[in-house]
């Protein structure tokens, strides 16, 4: 795998610039899983978006090429670019939420990532959230199965850029990566030794995905978060609680992200809250991001 740089720039080359409407991402499978899941990306468009990203967007691990086809076409036809999309995950209607520490998945988890290669040769799409899913005992060396994992599925984007994630989850009992730290341990083991990697993320390719909704809900500090991750290989945000829009809970989410800026981020940022039918509901997204850029 062509490693992706680590994202944004160094304090010292002063703060990043603030993120407009036609820059940031918004996640179409929470924000707007009212609608048919081909219709998202369009929706997504005709809010003012300019990238969109997606849980995996197929029924199974291996979907069919038309079924591929068509999802590609939507993205193509919205006018919008794909940055982000999270592999296989197993059956999260059911429960499961990944499958990258499961060695009876690994079949899954790879085909998945040959289907996400060819994603990512039509669209450009360089990130890729492997969730890592729930041991099945609490005794697995889960970590070694996860990081001989995340080798294979490097090797599947070899020759393109790509930037593998790894996400702390809440509210999934038995899901063993619920702060940062947690994920920079995967990140850490998944990093050649001698390498000169920053804090979250590799020259190899795998990265600290910073859901600071997740990570709130699990009860860490954020700020102190962002202090040990400030290049995450990505960020997304929700309120809480709720998992609503910004402005709709009790996080200071404008002031986490002047935490991130300070500290030399300029890298992705998506909205994943959670949508509903109220078709105004990403009016908060461009007033959200206005009120963060009048603090600059």
């Amino acid at each position: 795998m062509t490693a992706t740089p680590p994202s944004g720039r160094s304090a010292s080359s002063g703060p990043a610039p603030w993120p407009t409407m036609a820059e940031v991402s918004v996640n179409c499978t929470t924000v707007y899983r009212h609608l048919p899941p081909l219709e998202r990306a369009a929706a997504a468009a005709a809010a003012g978006f300019g990238a969109v990203e997606f849980w995996w967007p197929f029924d199974g691990p291996q979907p069919a090429s038309d079924e591929v086809a068509a999802f590609l076409a939507a993205v193509r036809t919205a006018g919008v670019r794909l940055d982000a999309m999270n592999l296989y995950a197993g059956d999260m209607p059911a429960g499961e939420r990944g499958v990258l520490c499961l060695a009876d998945r690994r079949e899954e988890l790879l085909a998945s990532a040959v289907t996400a290669r060819a994603v990512a040769a039509e669209t450009g799409c360089a990130k890729f959230n492997v969730l890592y899913g729930i041991p099945a005992s609490p005794a697995d060396d889960h970590l070694a199965t996860a990081v001989g994992a995340l080798a294979e599925v490097a090797a599947v984007f070899d020759d393109i850029p790509a930037m593998l994630l790894i996400e702390p989850l809440s509210g999934v009992v038995g899901f063993p990566i619920r702060t940062h730290l947690d994920a920079m341990a995967v990140v850490t083991r998944a990093t050649p030794a001698g390498s000169a990697a920053g804090p979250g993320s590799s020259p190899s390719g795998v990265g600290v995905l910073l859901d600071l909704y997740h990570l709130a809900s699990n009860g860490v500090d954020v700020p102190t978060a962002i202090a040990a991750v400030p290049q995450p290989g990505h960020v997304q945000i929700a309120d809480a609680p709720g998992r609503g829009a910004p402005g709709t809970g009790e996080l200071p989410l404008a002031d986490f992200l002047v935490l991130l800026r300070q500290g030399g981020y300029a890298g992705s940022l998506a909205f994943e809250f959670l949508g509903d039918a109220d078709a105004e509901t990403p009016r908060w997204c461009p007033a959200f991001l206005a009120a963060v850029a009048g603090r600059g």
